[in-house]
């Protein structure tokens, strides 16, 4: 009867509602690597770049010095 259709409609909507939960899961533990492997992108890169900046320093440092020394400023 009526009755057992609306066991039936709640057992089904228990089930979509469940597997949409459990989907859940798993996309929330797909996202959470995905941020992983974006920090680890990202420390790699900034790694890089802090190298870069103390490169360009050291190499600005030395023109400057040059530059100084050509000047006759050398103590600058």
């Amino acid at each position: 009867g009526k009755d057992e259709e609306e066991v039936l409609t709640f057992l089904e909507q228990a089930r979509q509602e469940l597997d949409s939960i459990e989907m859940s899961d798993i996309k929330a533990e797909q996202l959470k690597n995905e941020l992983i492997k974006a920090e680890n992108i990202a420390i790699e890169l900034a790694k890089k770049l802090s190298e870069a900046r103390r490169k360009a320093a050291r190499e600005f440092e030395k023109s400057v010095g040059e530059q100084l020394a050509f000047l006759d400023m050398p103590g600058v």
